[in-house]
């Protein structure tokens, strides 16, 4: 979404920080459809099938690369050397359409990086704001 954004509206945003991202992001047939199975509780403000609905939208997004072109703001890709569902080599991969963008890996930290290693992950961002 960030980068959508950011290519669709460049005027309008001054830095971009994108957090596990991959050029591609296929999703196991066994996860969608193990998302497909789960209902958040009645009071989960993104109600049933967020899951599902974001999953599929990982999978079926193609237009990384053709967005990543368009960005004219400093961009941060933030990686997780762990990230198993965007791997890194992925996340570099977007980084080479993103002119003048920086990367930045963190070791041993997977796709939650906010949870595997908050206070990396929070000093990488404060330095894109």
């Amino acid at each position: 979404m960030a980068l959508e954004v950011a290519a669709r509206h460049p005027g309008r945003v001054r830095a971009l920080a994108l957090l596990g991202v991959a050029d591609r992001m296929p999703v196991p047939p066994a996860l969608l459809g193990a998302a497909a199975t789960l209902d958040g509780p009645d009071d989960d403000p993104g109600g049933p099938g967020v899951l599902e609905t974001d999953l599929a939208a990982c999978d079926g997004y193609r237009g990384a690369a053709a967005a990543g072109m368009r960005v004219r703001c400093p961009a941060l890709l933030l990686l997780g050397q762990a990230d198993g569902l965007a791997p890194a080599r992925f996340g570099r991969a977007l980084a080479a359409f993103i002119p003048g963008s920086e990367v930045h890996v963190l070791p041993e930290t997977g796709h939650m990086m906010m949870i595997d290693a908050p206070d990396a992950t929070m000093d990488a961002l404060i330095s894109v704001v």
